[in-house]
């Protein structure tokens, strides 16, 4: 007796959200617990400083994203009130959020204080099936402080000179990308992706993108060396001017290349014939489109969809589970696990890792969206009943193909 007001208190408005949208809550209170974040943080930060005296330069580059670990957990500590997280179950499917809300007159609850909007983003790429598709509101204050402070640790980290994150992605205002499916993953998992970025400049953002890929040319970083080209926009596809590139990457030589060298070998089942990243780059009314393969028909595809403004975000099924999304999203991501599986399966059956696989019916996405607001944040992931049910049939009949049995009569192979 006597805690109500003092929980409604605490909850503030993300937590109000999560605990009247969930069958299940609960709730942690930051300044009980903030004692403990720091304690952890410092704990961190001294198992950093053993392995640079052990280990020397080559975990020294990992320093400045250590330190902006240690600054999110201190800015926790200080500045977060409630922790909440929650679940609800229904025969549609069953969804999970995650929630932070911070201290009234801080910093930090200033920076999530405005809503999101990832609206009409998707809408502009092309309709086709997808193995993910995502989409960020860039013109959000807090995502663009966020996003400000990991460019300035990636930079202080080393790196590919001449290339800056923050430049090529200054005056964006809005991004949005899917992975369309491949027949399977030697064709290239990369190779159907497709990129819009909605900004002030989109002319200067492909100036920009070709300046830094142009830089990268030569150059080598931590055991890679770099090989780019870069055409200026000569041909026009679907009346648009469009540029092309090219980037491939090789071990240098050096000692910490011989580390690299065997990963290489995936490169060419990620992007194809290429053996690295390619595409087609142009600036299309207000945004920048790209792929990840100089692919025509998908480019003309691309640019019509950006265009028009018909495209993936109109697809029924996603739009469903975006609606199970927290509103004023500033981030959104959807998975389709039959496409991922019909992608990986093939090779995995070629294997013997998923024996006797078919192929997997068309099922709705996962879906994940994180909202701000009210001096909080709050993600949420949905995951719809056909995916669950077929999650778990898929999970007995491995269970049964690997694992039950004995060898059978008249001698033979065992069928584990």
């Amino acid at each position: 007796g006597g805690h109500l007001s003092y929980h409604t208190d605490r909850l503030g408005h993300v937590g109000e959200v999560v605990l009247g949208s969930n069958d299940a809550t609960m709730f942690a209170n930051l300044e009980i617990l903030s004692p403990y974040i720091r304690l952890a943080s410092e704990q961190m930060q001294d198992q950093m400083d053993m392995m640079m005296e052990m280990m020397g330069p080559q975990v020294a580059q990992a320093q400045p994203m250590m330190e902006l670990v240690n600054g999110l957990m201190t800015r926790l500590a200080e500045d977060g009130q409630t922790i909440v997280a929650g679940a609800q179950f229904a025969e549609s499917g069953m969804s999970f959020d995650y929630g932070l809300q911070f201290k009234d007159e801080t910093e930090s609850f200033d920076m999530f204080a405005e809503k999101g909007s990832t609206a009409g983003l998707l809408d502009r790429l092309p309709a086709s099936e997808f193995i993910f598709a995502y989409a960020m509101d860039a013109s959000n204050p807090g995502f663009s402080k966020v996003f400000e402070k990991l460019s300035a640790a990636s930079a202080a980290g080393g790196g590919l000179q001449g290339v800056s994150l923050a430049n090529m992605m200054r005056g964006s205002k809005g991004l949005a990308g899917a992975m369309g499916s491949v027949p399977m993953m030697g064709a290239g998992l990369f190779s159907n992706l497709v990129t819009m970025t909605v900004t002030q400049d989109p002319s200067q953002a492909v100036k920009a993108m070709g300046e830094a890929i142009s830089a990268m040319n030569g150059q080598s970083v931590s055991g890679l060396k770099y090989t780019t080209a870069w055409e200026e926009s000569t041909t026009e596809i679907a009346g648009a001017k469009v540029a092309s590139f090219q980037m491939l990457m090789a071990p240098d030589g050096s000692p910490q290349s011989q580390q690299i060298a065997p990963a290489m070998m995936i490169m060419p089942m990620m992007f194809g014939p290429a053996g690295g990243p390619s595409g087609f780059v142009a600036a299309v009314d207000d945004a920048v489109i790209q792929t990840m393969s100089q692919n025509t028909p998908l480019m003309e595809k691309a640019i019509k969809a950006a265009r028009a403004g018909n495209g993936l975000g109109a697809d029924e099924g996603l739009r469903l589970i975006a609606s199970k999304l927290p509103a004023d999203r500033v981030f959104e991501v959807y998975l389709s696990v039959d496409q991922v599986m019909n992608t990986v399966g093939p090779m995995a059956a070629m294997f013997g890792v998923m024996p006797g696989f078919e192929k997997v019916d068309k099922m709705l996405p996962i879906g994940s969206g994180a909202s701000i607001g009210g001096g909080g944040a709050l993600m949420r992931t949905y995951v719809p009943a056909d995916v669950i049910s077929w999650g778990i049939e898929f999970g007995e009949k491995m269970q049964a193909d690997e694992f039950e049995g004995g060898p059978e009569e008249g001698g033979g192979r065992p069928r584990f």
